[in-house]
């Protein structure tokens, strides 16, 4: 499968990081994973977007931290390359 696809991880408020759940993503080594943050108050006209990439590559983690006027997101992905 080549080219852009949209997976919804959650949706709602989230007032603590427990709040979450982990997710498994298959991404190729050496492409990029597109993050987007949607921030705001119930889908208001005034909510932000916020976009982030990460180069998927074999094992280990890449962090993010996006500092905005509303929230503080830490974004933390890791890798680990799954054997044929």
């Amino acid at each position: 499968m080549d080219g852009l696809h949209e997976i919804q991880l959650f949706r709602g408020s989230i007032g603590e990081s427990c709040g979450l759940r982990r997710h498994v993503v298959a991404v190729k080594e050496n492409t990029l994973m597109h993050l987007k943050f949607k921030v705001g108050q119930n889908s208001c006209k005034n909510d932000l977007d916020h976009h982030c990439s990460f180069k998927a590559k074999k094992h280990g983690y890449d962090y993010q931290q996006i500092m905005l006027e509303l929230a503080s997101i830490s974004v933390k992905v890791t890798w680990s390359n799954l054997q044929k």
